[in-house]
């Protein structure tokens, strides 16, 4: 009975001899792994600055990239583009007050009238901080 325990604890620290070695051997290729993927996210990298530099060496990519700066100032500087800004500029003033006047039927206040009052009471709150200070600071006068 005794040679059986004795097996069965050695079968026992055997399996965990080969549990931690198993555990080592993974750790071992997370490091393993973990080094190759920096080292190729590295390559990577270079390899693509090195094309990017290539590329735009191309008389057609700078040409195109030239059209396209040129296309990009014209739209800015169509009327259309600035009708659109200025539609856009009015919707949104249109919506804000829209959104103002629902707010204050309702009696709710809006997220600036709440932004207005939080600075209101970050100054009150500095403000009376300062003389908290000041009182602490000043010795106590005798009645």
């Amino acid at each position: 009975m005794a040679q059986q325990e004795n097996i069965l604890d050695e079968g026992i620290e055997r399996i965990q001899e080969a549990v931690e070695s198993v555990n080592e051997e993974i750790q071992s290729l997370q490091k393993r792994f973990t080094k190759q993927r920096s080292s190729f996210e590295k390559d990577a990298r270079k390899r693509f600055k090195k094309f990017q530099k290539e590329i735009r060496k191309n008389d057609l990519v700078k040409r195109a990239e030239k059209f396209q700066k040129s296309v990009e100032k014209d739209i800015r500087k169509s009327d259309a583009f600035k009708s659109a800004q200025k539609f856009q500029k009015d919707a949104n003033q249109r919506i804000e007050n829209s959104v103002d006047g629902v707010l204050s039927t309702l009696q709710i206040a809006s997220s600036s009238d709440v932004k207005k009052l939080d600075r209101k009471l970050n100054q009150i709150n500095r403000k009376l901080k300062e003389l908290e200070k000041a009182r602490a600071i000043q010795p106590a006068k005798p009645l």
